[in-house]
Parts: C-alpha cells; sequence; structure tokens
C-alpha cells in the first residue's frame, strides 16, 4: 500500500474526518445526551422527595400517640383557669355548665372549634371568640343575641331578633327584664303572610312616636295589611293598616291629645281609611 508524501493516509483510503468536523457532530449531539441524562436525575431526585415524605408521615403518625401523651403529661401547660366574659341574659356559670370540664386538660389540645360547635347549639349565643392565653388559661368571650320584641302567637310567648326570628321561649325570669313590644298574631293565616322584621320595625316606630305620653302595651296582626295597638293608659284600641299607618299617624296624636268632648273618653279609633277617622266608645270583641 503507498502512503503520501507526508505519511499520514494510505494512498486511495478513505480521508479521516477533521477535528473541527468530529467536533460539530458531538455539538450536534450533546443536547440529546444532556436532555436525557437531566430526565433522569429529575426523576431520582421526585422519587427521593416522595420516599423521605412517606417514610416521614409514617413515623410521624407512629410516634404521634407517643408525643401527644408526653404533652399532655407536662403540667406547665395545664389548664387552671376558664374565663367567660359574656352579659346579660347569659353567665359565666350557665356557659360553663354546657361545656365539659376543661381544668386540668392540656391547653395545647383544648379544641376551639369543638368548644365553638357545643356553644352554638344554645339559643342566646349570637358571637363566640375563644383565646388561648398560655401556658394555663382560656378565655371565652359570648356575645349574646338581642331581643327585639316578644310573640305571642297561637297562645305561645317567643323571644325574636330583629329579622324576626325565635330566639327562646319567654320565661317568667325574663319576662319583665326587658322593655320590649308584645306582638300578638292569632288565627288562621292571611293569603299574604305577616313579615314579622317589618312588624317588629314599626312596632318600634310607633312605640318611640308616642312615648312618653302614651304607652302601647301589645300590637295585634290582623290578616294583613290589617292591625291593632292597644294603649296601657288611656285604654284606647287603634286600627291601622301597614299602607296608610304613617300617613295618618299626625290624626292619632291629635285625637289622643284633643278627644271630642262629646264622646270622650275614647276606646276605639278607626284609622284604616286612608283620609278619615272613625271614633266610637265600643271595644272590639
Amino acid at each position: 500500500m503507498k502512503r503520501s508524501f507526508f505519511g499520514r493516509n494510505p494512498i486511495g483510503s478513505r480521508p479521516q474526518p477533521s477535528f473541527k468536523s468530529a467536533m460539530r457532530n458531538i455539538d450536534y449531539l450533546h443536547p440529546l445526551v444532556r436532555t436525557k441524562s437531566f430526565s433522569i436525575l429529575r426523576a431520582s431526585i421526585l422519587l427521593c422527595i416522595l420516599s423521605i415524605v412517606v417514610i416521614g408521615s409514617i413515623l410521624w403518625a407512629w410516634e404521634r400517640i407517643h408525643f401527644e401523651t408526653f404533652f399532655v403529661k407536662m403540667k406547665y401547660f395545664q389548664l387552671q383557669e376558664v374565663k367567660v366574659h359574656t352579659r346579660w341574659p347569659l353567665n359565666s356559670d350557665l356557659v360553663k355548665s354546657w361545656l365539659p370540664r376543661l381544668e386540668g386538660r392540656n391547653l395545647f389540645f383544648v379544641r376551639a372549634a369543638n368548644l365553638v360547635g357545643v356553644l352554638k347549639e344554645q339559643p342566646w349565643v349570637d358571637l363566640i371568640t375563644i383565646q388561648k392565653e398560655y401556658p394555663r388559661r382560656l378565655n371565652i368571650y359570648i356575645e349574646p343575641k338581642k331581643p327585639r320584641a316578644i310573640m305571642i302567637q297561637n297562645g305561645k310567648a317567643h323571644f325574636l331578633n330583629e329579622k324576626g326570628g325565635v330566639i327562646d321561649k319567654v320565661s317568667p325570669q325574663l319576662l319583665h327584664t326587658f322593655d320590649l313590644p308584645v306582638i300578638s298574631q292569632d288565627g288562621p293565616a292571611s293569603p299574604k303572610a305577616w313579615e314579622f322584621a317589618r312588624a317588629i320595625e314599626m312596632a318600634h316606630s310607633i312605640h318611640q312616636k308616642l312615648r312618653p305620653h302614651y304607652f302601647v302595651s301589645e300590637m295585634a296582626l290582623d290578616p294583613y295589611p290589617y292591625f291593632r295597638i292597644y294603649l296601657s293608659s288611656p285604654q284606647v284600641e287603634i286600627q291601622l293598616s301597614v299602607e296608610s299607618w304613617e300617613m295618618q299617624f299626625p290624626k292619632l296624636v291629635i285625637l289622643l291629645n284633643n278627644p271630642p268632648g262629646q264622646i270622650a273618653p275614647i276606646q276605639k279609633i278607626n284609622l284604616t281609611f286612608p283620609k278619615k277617622a272613625v271614633v266610637s266608645l265600643a271595644l272590639s270583641n
């Protein structure tokens, strides 16, 4: 075989690729090799992380009982005082009677959500805030519901909130505690039912407009839109309508302050008509 003058390649053989050509081939293949290597590395890292999470979860679940038992036995965080902050008609002793015994338990493991769930079942409880004061005190703040009226319906009396919702039955202890309008409703329901929230709003408005000279003892709801109010002093029954009572109210005040002499004292006033008043002596049954 003959060689070239410089002895590099045999004469007639295929020339060997140059260094630059080889480097171009390496540069062309390099991104593929790098991508494949990175995918394997990423999968390995994710597998390691997943293994750590699984093993850690198993160990946490296994040791949790021992961990909790350790904290329960720590006397430094044992609950010594449960302080209830509230106001009438609720009190501290009543609130504590609704709850399980908390003194002596570890404050870390007193579940506020469980206590809130128990307290929410009580009729007078509205807003609840529970605050842990480490290391040994638990504060419970309770805002009671605000009654806005007493509803007597079919012989049963209940406290109502401002939206007309029932709070609780009226008890003798609470009956004279609140200065509230009394609303009553008897008989079959009318085609258009009363909205108690609207009735409560009207009752308070009438109370404010007539005081301090006249006191409303009861507001009776008749078939909508009619209702009656009863004054305790003087004893007068007044018939009104939802649609016209505000317009007729100045006439009512004039009749109460200056009753017609020929039929005094007035015992019944009908103001259900838009522009007139009917005064009589007879009380309705």
